[in-house]
């Protein structure tokens, strides 16, 4: 809900490369985390 418009304000101010790039680190980490919390 929220997100999209984080995104849409992020990205005026700097390049749609860097917040996906960005954007693919966050989904890396969330996916660590989800990984250590379910063994």
């Amino acid at each position: 809900m929220g997100f999209e418009y984080t995104l849409a304000k992020v990205s005026q101010f700097r390049s749609p490369v860097e917040v996906y790039s960005e954007l693919l680190h966050n989904t890396k980490l969330a996916n660590i985390w989800v990984n250590e919390v379910n063994k």
